[in-house]
């Protein structure tokens, strides 16, 4: 009886170190960063802060559209990554989506999402307006950095 309540404990102990490593791993795979800070952005070119993807084995673009405050504007966000460096001037374009009066008015429960299937090591995010001198939106945009495999991350 003694022996088989040992082993009981054991096992449930067992499968408590096990259920929290993966909770530890879960949290420490995921990594938000903040590329385009949430803002009312007046109809011009906004570029994001750069990302680096060093470790992370995936990643997606996450951008939260907020209220119109003038006009009709048409906003694209745009994914970019890079292979070189963080200032290097070559950016590529990996995909973009539309914010626009449609995705801004359903903005509370909302968002525009893009995975990233690349190789690149740095990625940023770019906001395109068109329209008007006078139509703004405000938007944030975020990248999600994922699966860590490797350190620095």
């Amino acid at each position: 009886m003694r022996k088989t309540f040992i082993a009981a404990l054991l096992l449930v102990g067992l499968l408590g170190a096990g259920w929290m490593t993966q909770r530890a791993d879960l949290a420490s795979n995921v990594n938000a960063y903040t590329s385009i800070v949430p803002a009312l952005y007046a109809n011009s070119a906004v570029t994001g802060r750069i990302a680096n993807l060093a470790g992370y084995g995936s990643a997606v673009m996450i951008v939260i559209p907020d209220s119109i405050d003038t006009g009709q504007p048409s906003v694209y966000v745009v994914l970019q990554d890079s292979l070189r460096s963080s200032t290097d001037t070559a950016w590529t374009v990996v995909d973009s989506v539309l914010v626009d009066s449609a995705a801004a008015s359903n903005a509370s429960d909302n968002y525009l999402e893009l995975g990233y299937q690349g190789i690149g090591q740095y990625l940023r995010v770019v906001q395109r307006a068109s329209g008007s001198a006078g139509d703004s939106i405000a938007t944030a945009a975020f990248i999600l950095r994922s699966n860590c495999r490797a350190k620095p991350c």
